[in-house]
């Protein structure tokens, strides 16, 4: 395991598995055309980079994702690779709502 990451503000490194290069991520990145995905890909590449990479936390500031979810991206990339940062969603349920049309509108009113 490679360690990525910097002690940015004190904080320790962060270990990811070197799957890609920052290179093959950052093309990866600006490639990807789905929304969360292109967002994981971007939290991978904000934390790969090889001068003054930032910490979790500062990544999850930057993209508007919980430390947690950032750092559960880097478990899932260190267990899975790029496989580890598809949108889960569309392969459970292809990417729709849980709520029917109707059930949106009723929820609405209960509020």
């Amino acid at each position: 395991m490679v360690h990525h990451g910097g002690l940015s503000h004190g904080s320790p490194q962060v270990a990811l598995s070197p799957h890609l290069s920052h290179e093959e991520i950052a093309r990866r990145y600006r490639a990807c055309r789905d929304g969360v995905e292109k967002t994981h890909w971007q939290a991978l590449w904000l934390l790969t980079r090889p001068d003054e990479p930032p910490t979790p936390a500062e990544v999850a500031v930057a993209i508007g994702l919980s430390d947690g979810w950032v750092r559960a991206l880097i478990r899932r990339w260190n267990a899975e690779g790029p496989d580890g940062l598809a949108d889960r969603l569309k392969a459970v349920n292809g990417g729709q709502s849980a709520l029917t049309t109707e059930k949106p509108l009723e929820l609405w009113a209960a509020l």
